[in-house]
């Protein structure tokens, strides 16, 4: 019934819906500010005036001050729409992040079943001793690399290290009394000589 009248469009946008109210809105803001500017000068102008002239200005203030309530009114129920779409909005943003959300989901799920094929438990399990034995057989591999071939007794090599120790600190270091060149020896024999050859007076002598 209500196509016949308004006819019947396309189902606008939630954002176009938007649009338009806050251009109404901004429009009724305009006009609520020249209503304003002119109830004030229709008030200043009674009080410049006397008479009937003064009643006049007087009830045209009050004209456009019912104009500015409605305007007031209006504006207060478009932004209230405004509210009202911002939320269906979100709604609508928050199903669409559903959406991804699940759809991500199910493409993992259906790439780990097809990976999943891939895989035999029996398999894994065969490939995980393997790997475990091999572990063993190269710890045993190193264990027989690293044995000593030399074919010396530890217990002997010990007894001669101990005795090798103990004759490095038995008895007193002992200096070697000659070098090759001979000794020199160290007197003080000249001197006294010399000194006793001198006579009294001039050893006192100053």
């Amino acid at each position: 019934m209500l196509n016949r009248f308004i006819g019947k469009n396309e189902e606008p946008s939630i954002d176009e819906t938007h649009a338009i109210l806050e251009s109404r809105v901004t429009d009724l803001d305009q006009k609520i500010v020249d209503l304003d500017r002119q109830i004030r000068q229709n008030i200043e102008m009674s009080h410049k005036t006397t008479g009937a002239e003064s009643q006049r200005y007087k009830q045209k203030a009050l004209m456009l001050l019912k104009q500015k309530k409605q305007h007031e009114q209006h504006r207060d129920i478009t932004e209230r729409h405004q509210m009202n779409l911002e939320n269906v909005q979100f709604q609508v943003d928050q199903m669409k992040d559903y959406k991804k959300v699940y759809d991500a989901m199910a493409a993992s799920n259906r790439q780990m079943k097809l990976i999943s094929r891939q895989f035999d438990i029996n398999s894994i399990e065969d490939v995980q001793d393997s790997m475990m034995n091999f572990a063993e057989d190269q710890q045993e591999f190193g264990d027989i690399l690293s044995q000593d071939i030399t074919n010396m007794d530890l217990n002997e090599l010990d007894d001669e290290l101990a005795e090798l120790g103990d004759s490095m600190f038995e008895g007193d270091i002992q200096i070697p009394e000659s070098d090759g060149f001979g000794s020199v020896p160290i007197t003080n024999e000249p001197f006294r000589q010399k000194e006793e050859s001198q006579p009294d007076d001039k050893k006192f002598a100053i």
